[in-house]
């Protein structure tokens, strides 16, 4: 039902397939009251074009009338003709106390008369400062998705299980690990508005990494009840690939004015920063000088264009691997978002760099302090450590790098202030001459892993007549490699992915595929994730990897869609982008 398209940092854009259509993930599902039809559905089809929406089922089931009418369906009902989710009314539960009534079995049978494209099991939230509450929370939460797995009849419904635990992260540990062992097709993390009203933004951040890490990657994370632009970019950035909120409506029924930047209040605002529809054609003026009914629409719509506009910026953002430098710039707009993004990039930089691309279409653009927590950082100097050389040179900011590596990412494709240059010193470029041959087995080794050019002996290599950069790598009459300009890695060929995996012992650099996979890869098919028997754990998305069978023989050489845990993980998309294949006569 989910697969990856693209990706970076812990966000990734995808596509989680539907009854009334796909949605592009990372997405927001405006919250749609029937009894309070501020915008309509259909103007949040047709003029904001929402991919889909969320709605109660609990509110639609109190009201007689509303019930019965949406028995028919609930897309017929709304008037919306793209994908629909329904929630259990457990966040009415909790603002109102008391419960809302209905059972668990209740709530799941009901949905699924409404027939949604996606349904919640009625969860407890856990918003409470008590240990043994939230656990009881988390435990009878497992104890109603158990229950929904024996009862449901599915009917096309995706259903989703969500993750409590609140501020008490082994509870959200141990909640998203059991949940991944059941049926499930996504999982929202709950509690999570408690601490975005209360702007304890480092607590809403360590729930989503925790969930992010511990949850099957295979299916969407959902981050519940989180509406504001100011937050998108970091939730999304640490592993969230769905939202939904009524924070659109809610805040303009309170005159209030969403920016990327925060909040603002009607009344204080004497221009609209922002050249949406709704502030292209009116002046704060003239919005308060309208009827009380027609303000609130007017923010409600800016507030929905803005969100969007968000959302959609954060999805460029991913296609040009520039997640990280939004963040950055989008959390310094709270010092609590700065201080949540420094508090997770160091508590938990392994976890995220296991997700991070190594293959960026952009240079690294040092942001902040914290840059230095960044994953692509973090990674090169770990991989820094598979290297020996005796030439070492000061990059800025990176410290004291091989020499032989001073072409490669992130040394060289950065983007340092000049004020971080003072420690820039060692061996002059001109100064040295360095045989190719060596050259070009330290970036080997640095990409593969140590010694894994041990067998690389009497290349050559030949320039780029207009650059002068290494271009190809031949051992003899054989083609072996080639250099990307972007990064200065090796893309070996199948001639050298043979080379290559003669030196590393098995599964160092392999992605194993099955037996029923392996003619496609011979022929220079990509793999898919379904196929994968097992990879290397070292292997990041992005890496050049060799493909084999069970019995380590060679099938092709490609780059990694998946770090290993997706690949085991998913049912479907692809895995391995196959560069060649050794051909089926091989």
């Amino acid at each position: 039902m989910f697969e990856i398209v693209d990706r970076d940092a812990c966000g990734r854009i995808g596509r989680l397939r539907t009854r009334h259509g796909a949605i592009v993930t990372p997405a927001i599902l405006p919250v749609y009251n029937p009894n309070i039809p501020i915008v309509s559905a259909k103007e949040l089809e047709a003029e904001f074009k929402a991919q889909a929406l969320m709605t109660n089922a609990y509110i639609i089931h109190r009201d007689p009338e509303l019930r019965e009418r949406a028995r028919r369906g609930v897309h017929g009902f709304l008037g919306f003709h793209r994908p629909i989710m329904t929630d259990s009314g457990a966040y009415q539960a909790w603002v109102y106390g008391g419960g809302i009534g209905l059972s668990n079995r209740e709530i799941v049978r009901f949905q699924e008369e409404l027939k949604p494209d996606m349904a919640i099991i009625l969860d407890v939230f856990t918003a409470t400062s008590s240990y043994g509450e939230a656990e009881k929370a988390v435990e009878e939460t497992i104890r109603n998705a158990v229950e929904c797995v024996e009862i449901r009849e599915r009917g096309g419904i995706l259903w989703a299980a969500p993750i409590q635990g609140g501020r008490f992260v082994d509870l959200v540990r141990k909640c998203a690990a059991t949940l991944s062992r059941l049926p499930f097709d996504i999982h929202p993390l709950g509690t999570l508005a408690p601490s975005l009203m209360a702007y304890e933004f480092r607590d809403l951040a360590e729930m989503l990494i925790v969930a992010k890490t511990h949850v099957t990657p295979a299916r969407p994370l959902h981050a519940f009840g989180i509406g504001h632009p100011i937050v998108f970019s970091l939730a999304v950035g640490l592993g969230a690939d769905l939202f939904d909120s009524a924070a659109y409506a809610l805040f303009a029924k309170d005159l209030r004015y969403m920016t990327v930047s925060g909040t603002r209040e009607l009344r204080d605002l004497k221009e609209f920063p922002c050249n949406c529809p709704v502030c292209s054609r009116y002046s704060p003026d003239e919005v308060r000088e309208m009827e009380a009914s027609d303000q609130v629409k007017a923010l409600a719509r800016h507030n929905l264009y803005v969100t969007f506009a968000e959302m959609r910026a954060i999805r460029q953002a991913i296609r040009e691997n520039r997640l990280w430098e939004l963040i950055q710039e989008r959390v310094r707009a709270h010092p609590k978002l700065l201080e949540a993004l420094r508090y997770v990039l160091s508590k938990y930089k392994d976890d995220i760099e296991r997700y991070d691309p190594t293959d960026k279409r952009s240079a690294f653009f040092y942001s902040g302090d914290e840059s230095a927590l960044r994953p692509e950082v973090v990674r090169a100097k770990r991989r820094l450590g598979r290297v020996s050389s005796d030439l070492i040179i000061h990059r800025p900011f990176f410290g004291p790098i091989p020499y032989e590596l001073r072409g490669v990412y992130p040394f060289a494709q950065s983007v340092i202030p000049e004020s971080l240059r003072e420690d820039a010193r060692g061996i002059g470029a001109g100064r040295i001459k360095v045989p190719d041959e060596r050259v070009v087995r330290k970036i080997v080794d640095y990409q593969f892993g140590e010694n894994a050019s041990r067998f690389l002996r009497g290349i050559t290599v030949e320039r780029s007549r207009r650059t002068g950069r290494m271009r190809y790598v031949r051992l003899g009459d054989r083609l072996i490699g080639t250099f990307r300009p972007s990064d200065g890695f090796l893309i070996p060929t199948i001639e050298g992915g043979r080379i290559i995996k003669r030196a590393l012992p098995f599964p160092r650099g392999r992605v194993v595929v099955s037996d029923e996979a392996a003619r496609f890869v011979m022929s220079g098919r990509s793999v898919f994730a379904k196929f994968v028997l097992d990879a290397d754990p070292a292997i990041r998305p992005g890496d050049e990897v060799i493909v084999v069978n069970k019995d380590d023989r060679l099938l092709g050489v490609g780059k990694a869609v998946l770090n290993r845990e997706e690949m085991l993980a998913f049912s479907c998309g692809v895995a391995v982008r196959v560069r060649a294949g050794i051909g089926v006569e091989g």
